[in-house]
């Protein structure tokens, strides 16, 4: 999707505004080069002010992405371009973030164990023309569902001892062993991982067919 115009992506001096090293490895697969400034927001937003699941989602993105594009703005001078998420898993309409201890995470794998859940990212992407000091922003929003086969107890308690549970939103990671959980799945997988690569592609090329 964006192939033929990675040179001038790679030419913005790009920064992810994640640490997260699944998303590292998904944007280095489709050919770009980039820094890393992970976001110090603390990501503390009241969740009962939002009436819709989304909406929290969207806000927690922009935040995190906002604080990368200020230590940005002190630090990579040369940057034009800056790409961030937030995904998050949503069972029955409510927020499962990630785990903050072994039986938390085994509550969460027992919720969605048989059921289908959806991944939910928000994307966001700041970007600047040469000789303009003005950020411009795209965001948009990818749902994926998933369905749980039914998980005995004895599975949840072993993938829990591994310690993959626990920089995870919904307690697993479907780019592991956790990936034989899913029994079905309806939209991007890519987004289940955590960044959802074929509408962040397109976006990128609308950013530079518009703009550079």
């Amino acid at each position: 999707m964006i192939s033929d115009i990675v040179s001038k992506l790679n030419a913005l001096c790009i920064v992810l505004g994640s640490s997260s090293p699944r998303r590292q490895e998904l944007l280095k697969r489709i050919g770009l080069q980039f820094l890393v400034v992970k976001s110090n927001f603390p990501e503390n937003l009241d969740k009962g002010s939002y009436k819709l699941s989304h909406e929290y989602i969207r806000e927690t993105a922009l935040k995190k992405l906002t604080d990368v594009k200020t230590q940005v703005e002190e630090s990579v001078h040369n940057c034009r371009l800056i790409i961030g998420a937030d995904t998050v898993v949503v069972l029955d309409g409510q927020i499962m973030e990630k785990p903050a201890s072994a039986e938390e995470a085994k509550l969460m794998l027992r919720a969605l164990s048989g059921r289908r859940h959806e991944v939910v990212s928000s994307c966001v992407v700041f970007y600047r023309r040469e000789g303009d000091d003005s950020w411009r922003t795209e965001q948009f929003e990818t749902t994926t569902g998933v369905h749980f086969a039914s998980l005995p107890e004895s599975l949840i308690e072993a993938y829990v001892a591994t310690g993959d549970s626990f920089d995870k939103s919904g307690g697993y990671g479907a780019q592991g062993v956790a990936g034989s959980f899913i029994e079905s799945l309806d939209g991007d997988f890519f987004n289940v991982v955590g960044l959802p690569i074929q509408p962040l592609s397109a976006c990128l090329r609308r950013i530079v067919e518009a703009n550079f």
